[in-house]
């Protein structure tokens, strides 16, 4: 309850009224985020309440190129004005040229690569299973050799005895 006091043209009134006072129960001082908030290549700010890009040399030699810094992301991006649809067959390339490229070009990038890799893997194999097999091959002859020189001395051996 509060008291209000009025004085028109002279006049003393007093009159007692109740009012409703607005209580902000969930507001708080303090920073909502924190260092969980930030990804592995940002830190916390505990003076702006933000998360900052740690490569600073990234973001000037972005500025430096006429592109835009997205903070959020810690990346260069074209700058908005340079965006464009691109014709059917083509995409965008936000982060490097700014043009309209060819989409195939990045699908047989990534082909090649692959080919490359499985052809490399094939042929180490190859070479590989030849080795095993060359080497398991003179283990064998040997092998092979030595039984033979055995029995050949085994057998002069029965000889003498029986002479």
């Amino acid at each position: 309850m509060i008291v209000v006091s009025q004085f028109p043209l002279g006049h003393a009134k007093t009159r007692c009224e109740t009012i409703e006072i607005e209580e902000h129960s969930e507001c708080s001082c303090g920073c909502p985020i924190g260092p969980a908030t930030c990804s592995h290549d940002q830190y916390f700010e505990p003076g702006s309440c933000r998360c900052i890009c740690s490569d600073h040399r990234a973001r000037n030699l972005c500025a430096g190129r006429g592109m835009l810094w997205d903070m959020k992301r810690c990346m260069c991006m074209c700058p908005i004005s340079t965006w464009t649809a691109c014709s059917t067959g083509y995409s965008f390339d936000f982060l490097d040229t700014c043009i309209c490229l060819p989409i195939n070009n990045n699908a047989s990038t990534s082909i090649l690569v692959t080919s490359i890799i499985f052809i490399s893997f094939f042929i180490a194999s190859a070479i590989g299973g030849y080795y095993i097999h060359h080497r398991n091959m003179k283990r064998n002859r040997i092998k092979a050799e030595r039984r033979k020189e055995a029995v050949g001395f085994f057998m002069e051996s029965n000889e003498s005895e029986h002479n």
